[in-house]
């Protein structure tokens, strides 16, 4: 099974990313930072990371290239709601 990391500051919103990751049978991990991410993804790998762009600390673009350079195989989807 599939596990997704879904990174967002807000919890209603990393709640809804997590229900609907859950609704396609994946097993979800969350984090409400990047610096969180990072250390989630140390402890459990997973198949994909969704995150927002703007986060607390380190933004998502941060992120995303932390993620790529220390997994490699881990893509990484930057969602965020429209303004």
């Amino acid at each position: 099974m599939d596990r997704v990391l879904v990174v967002d500051d807000e919890p209603g919103i990393r709640s809804l990313m997590a229900r609907w990751s859950e609704s396609f049978g994946c097993l979800v991990s969350s984090a409400a930072s990047a610096e969180q991410a990072i250390d989630e993804l140390a402890r459990t790998p997973c198949a994909v990371a969704v995150c927002d762009i703007a986060l607390p600390g380190h933004a998502g673009l941060w992120l995303a290239r932390e993620v790529r350079e220390r997994y490699p195989d881990v893509p990484v989807v930057i969602a965020t709601p429209r303004q």
